[in-house]
């Protein structure tokens, strides 16, 4: 099946070579090409950080980037690998798409670091709290206090020696 597949790919690069080639020289010469490599970095941190547990919007954004993270790098390299063998573009491109992609990939990294503790508490700011949530932490000295205005534990009233426990 993929020997078929790439014979087909083959025959399609011999007879549109002209117009494949013109395209070629368009889309690596035009600077907008490294977007492809910012997304594929995003993707690639969505990925990475979505959670196992996740449910609703997050998990199916989380497979949607599980997805586009594949399909941006399968689309490159479909363009880069005739480009290469046609002499429109050298390995420095390849070198450039993949230091973009891995530079945004902590840039999104950072920004996730920067931005999460302000949109928590902007969250935290913006909702309602429940009417059981404490407002401060329990003091140690509080539960302490409660400890002892507990009774006295009496083992004689649960057990007795001749009869067992509870007779």
């Amino acid at each position: 099946m993929w020997i078929l597949l790439l014979v087909a790919m083959g025959f399609v690069l011999i007879i549109f070579a002209g117009d494949i080639s013109v395209f070629l020289n368009t889309f690596f010469a035009h600077p907008f090409r490294h977007v492809m490599s910012v997304f594929v970095g995003m993707f690639a941190f969505m990925v990475l950080s979505a959670k196992p547990n996740e449910t609703g919007l997050k998990k199916l954004g989380s497979k949607v980037s599980f997805y586009a993270f594949f399909f941006f790098i399968l689309i490159f390299f479909v363009l880069w690998f005739p480009a290469y063998f046609l002499k429109k573009v050298d390995s420095n491109e390849l070198w450039l798409f993949l230091t973009f992609s891995i530079g945004c990939f902590f840039i999104f990294i950072l920004f996730d670091r920067f931005f999460t503790p302000i949109w928590e508490k902007t969250e935290k700011f913006f909702t309602q709290k429940a009417g059981t949530e404490r407002d401060k932490k329990t003091d140690i000295r509080a539960i302490e206090k409660s400890f002892k205005q507990t009774k006295p534990y009496d083992p004689e009233f649960f057990f007795h020696l001749r009869n067992g426990f509870w007779v």
